[in-house]
């Protein structure tokens, strides 16, 4: 019982962001993988810098979305790559993912708990969204935010980690 409450502890808090920036965790996160998938990170350098300067309970969110799409498309996709891109404008930072799987196959009107999540942690950011998924095309998740509240504290009260 001690050990599971030890790892919900660090699960709700992760402690990679004490000891690196979200983009150096969304690096290793993508590392972690990359025995399994081909990786490509890019897009604008300065949107990249921009990440590291929200607050942690965002940048949680952030780095949760994108561990539950890389998971996902780990066990699920049969994907061979991923691409991760963030770029920003004067307004917001965008983020788009894509896989070359096999795109979400769902019963209608099912989705599972993580796609749920995924979905509570873009409202939290207050973040317009577009995921697209063709049957043998792959999956693709584009979020926006606005850099404004992204760089104040979070006004949620509760944080989903």
């Amino acid at each position: 019982i001690l050990n599971s409450c030890r790892n919900i502890s660090h699960n709700l808090s992760p402690e990679i962001f004490t000891l690196n920036t979200l983009s150096e965790s969304i690096d290793e996160l993508c590392e972690s993988v990359e025995n399994t998938l081909q990786v490509q990170l890019d897009g604008d350098a300065v949107a990249w810098a921009i990440l590291d300067t929200f607050a942690e309970d965002q940048a949680i969110h952030i780095y949760r979305i994108l561990e539950e799409v890389i998971h996902n498309t780990v066990e699920h996709a049969q994907a061979s790559c991923i691409r991760i891109s963030c770029t920003a404008d004067r307004e917001q930072i965008h983020i788009c993912y894509t896989d070359n799987g096999r795109g979400i196959v769902a019963e209608r009107g099912k989705r599972g708990h993580g796609l749920k999540h995924i979905e509570s942690r873009l409202l939290i950011l207050n973040a317009t969204y577009a995921p697209l998924s063709d049957i043998d095309h792959g999956y693709r998740l584009s979020f926006s935010f606005p850099l404004e509240s992204s760089l104040s504290e979070s006004k949620q009260s509760n944080t989903i980690a």
